[in-house]
């Protein structure tokens, strides 16, 4: 599953909540997995937020575009042997698979 932005406006009931909702002192509004309702939207109108993150299934181009990414990566680093190149390298592996599982 993928995340995207919405505006609160595009919201409809059903769509999971992808990433913590939170407010402008940092308190959760809404958990990550929270599934919207109607009356869940029309609360967070009142509250004024303006949008929120909803999964959206991976599409083929997301796939195969990351794929891409991860072979780039290997091809600028092949035949690195540098500690701290080789942990950017890891640290960049690790940043496309949470992608992959945010998205």
């Amino acid at each position: 599953m993928g995340k995207k932005r919405i505006n609160l406006g595009q919201a409809e009931a059903g769509q999971i909540i992808a990433k913590d909702l939170t407010n402008s002192s940092g308190g959760v509004l809404c958990s990550k997995g929270t599934i919207l309702t109607e009356r869940l939207i029309e609360r967070l109108r009142k509250a004024q937020i303006a949008g929120v993150y909803v999964e959206r299934p991976l599409t083929r181009e997301d796939v195969e575009a990351r794929k891409a990414r991860l072979e780039q990566l290997q091809t600028r680093f092949e035949g690195v042997d540098d500690p701290v190149m080789l942990r950017l390298k890891a640290i960049m592996e690790r940043r496309l698979s949470v992608e992959e599982e945010a998205e």
